[in-house]
């Protein structure tokens, strides 16, 4: 028999071991998304509501996540083709349904026309929008009736604060984006929020997700454990607690 000193040092040695090898097995995920504040914000490292989401929510799940900052049609074409990433703050659309796996929504986004505080036009259906040129932003999938509709000029604009800057020089009437991000992006670049409306009704509620390449292998398993992350810190409060520090 194994003396009882050996034996009580053996098991002191099992318990101090076990932390250092739950650690060494916690995987990285990364993420791959454009600057989107205040969902994505550019800062070492990286933060902003979505990614505190999914850190969060990886990390009951035993992951690291680790967030790169990239334009988004580049993000988006990495995910495609089956790098393995994740993109955090996706919308989802048909066509993006063909190439990608979505989680579970975890916010969802007002998607508005925003036009100069001047301008009182409002609009019912699609066709009143006949003749106004609307600044989009290419692979955006803001709405898939909005993009189908035949009577919106949409104009491709290169970032955000270049279609701002285009209604304020008078060559696009409108642009179409997410209100709290169009503002985060008005403050940052030193345009005056005060200036702009947004047009009335909201284009969409859009639901805001995780996703990742459907020719990524570890694609299913980054989504379920996303999904079973989020359910986890929806119950434990932590979720709230997150949304409530970007609102102050």
């Amino acid at each position: 028999m194994m003396p009882i000193a050996r034996y009580l040092l053996l098991l002191v040695c099992y318990a101090v071991t076990i932390p250092f090898t739950h650690a060494a097995e916690k995987r990285i995920i990364v993420a791959v998304q454009d600057e989107w504040p205040p969902y994505v914000i550019d800062s070492q490292p990286a933060s902003g509501l979505s990614v505190d989401i999914a850190r969060a929510a990886f990390k009951t799940q035993n992951y690291a996540l680790t967030v790169e900052i990239k334009p988004w049609s580049r993000a988006l074409k990495e995910a495609q083709y089956g790098r393995d990433i994740v993109l955090i703050a996706a919308w989802h659309s048909k066509e993006r349904d063909k190439f990608l796996y979505f989680s579970k929504p975890y916010l969802y986004n007002e998607i508005s026309l925003i036009s100069l505080k001047d301008n009182n036009f409002d609009w019912r259906t699609f066709a009143d929008l006949d003749g106004k040129t609307v600044g989009t932003i290419q692979n955006y999938a803001y709405d898939d009736e909005f993009m189908a509709n035949p009577w919106t000029n949409k104009v491709l604009g290169k970032t955000l604060e270049y279609n701002i800057r285009q209604v304020l020089n008078g060559r696009i009437d409108m642009f179409i984006e997410e209100y709290r991000v169009a503002k985060w992006t008005m403050q940052k670049h030193g345009i005056d929020v005060n200036r702009f409306r947004k047009v009335h009704p909201n284009v969409a509620y859009s639901g805001l997700y995780l996703a990742a390449g459907k020719s990524n292998p570890n694609a299913k398993e980054y989504v379920a454990a996303f999904n079973r992350g989020l359910k986890k810190i929806r119950i434990s409060g932590e979720l709230d607690r997150i949304i409530r520090h970007y609102e102050q």
